[in-house]
């Protein structure tokens, strides 16, 4: 009940004034897919010409109620940034009102990398959906860089009443010649969905050769393997604070690092 309280507080004061609520001040086309896309194949043809075969990742989740952090974030980062592109896995925004994409971009735009983002259970509430596309395109997209592809998908079960992931679309774009990673807010454990539903779909996502699969929601870091199938890796929220996490893709393996402002640890691989 408080928490309804306070999102029905947040939207009446930033919509207060005679805001329209789509109205947006800064030009959200940095978060455009397609936008991210062009600029990724920039940074790919350095990569190839360079004969790089190994990147880093950045993983940002959750900045939702807490855009300072995200920010603080950013312009450490920038100061010392050698990744090849971003994933923000969802929940970008607290009640999916045009003045929190706002910030978001505003704090992105100054990574200087692509940037792409997974939708989260908070963006597709309010104007959510619909924001998120005009501004930034698919629920589910792919993003292919060196020999890897991401695939993110929507898997906000509640929002947009879905009872089991969207296994066939993933299926369906999958790169059978590349290491396949996969991406969405909500991670495959019991939550949204019952654990039937969760053994099937991580039995399926096995049977295609996923081997790692990257999240948010949960606002804490978490990494898991379930017996020495896929590894499963959860990023914490800014709501906790300047949280992120790396992932390494190497031609045999992905790495994953913790981090604290400067600081990064290596995540235990918890066996169930």
């Amino acid at each position: 009940m408080m928490r309804q309280i306070s999102s029905l507080l947040t939207i009446l004061l930033l919509t207060s004034c005679q805001e329209n609520p789509f109205y947006s001040a800064i030009n959200c086309q940095e978060l455009s897919l397609d936008m991210q896309k062009e600029k990724l194949a920039r940074i790919e043809e350095n990569y190839r010409k360079n004969s790089q075969d190994e990147f880093k990742v950045l993983l940002l989740s959750d900045p939702q109620t807490r855009p300072g952090h995200l920010d603080k974030t950013v312009l450490r980062l920038t100061e010392n940034n050698d990744f090849a592109f971003a994933m923000l896995l969802g929940d970008l925004t607290e009640n999916g009102i045009a003045r929190e994409f706002d910030w978001v971009c505003t704090s992105l735009k100054k990574l200087n990398i692509p940037v792409f983002p997974v939708i989260g259970n908070h963006d597709a509430i309010g104007f959510g959906k619909e924001l998120w596309q005009k501004y930034i395109g698919s629920y589910d997209y792919t993003i292919d860089f060196l020999d890897t592809r991401m695939l993110a998908y929507n898997d906000n079960a509640f929002e947009f009443e879905i009872h089991e992931p969207n296994f066939d679309w993933i299926a369906d774009n999958v790169d059978v010649e590349k290491r396949n990673i996969v991406a969405s807010h909500i991670p495959p454990s019991v939550d949204v969905h019952t654990q039937l539903e969760v053994e099937k779909f991580i039995s399926n996502l096995e049977s295609i050769g996923v081997q790692n699969t990257i999240h948010g929601h949960h606002h804490k870091f978490k990494y898991w393997q379930v017996q020495e199938g896929i590894k499963h890796h959860i990023t914490s929220a800014f709501q906790k604070g300047e949280y992120y996490s790396i992932m390494t893709v190497k031609r045999d393996v992905v790495e994953f690092e913790n981090c604290y402002k400067d600081t990064c640890w290596k995540p235990t691989l918890l066996a169930y």
